[in-house]
């Protein structure tokens, strides 16, 4: 059944890629992604807003674990 089975799992895939966010997971992602997938996985406008915010109550840049989202 394997073909079976592949198939409607890349016909469900295919039917959600309109909503799909390019980049990926951030939780999933490792510490040293490179910036420009950590900016796809919360798309563009989101992480402009990000930034901003974290420019604004993290301008040193503390909070830097993980997927960092770095201030403006």
């Amino acid at each position: 059944m394997d073909e079976q089975q592949i198939a409607w799992a890349r016909e469900t895939a295919a039917a959600m890629e309109p909503w799909a966010v390019s980049g990926g997971y951030a939780n999933y992602m490792q510490a040293d992604e490179p910036l420009e997938r950590v900016r796809a996985s919360f798309g563009a406008e989101a992480f402009d807003r990000l930034r901003a915010l974290k420019s604004r109550y993290d301008p040193a840049n503390v909070l830097r674990r993980n997927q960092n989202i770095p201030p403006l």
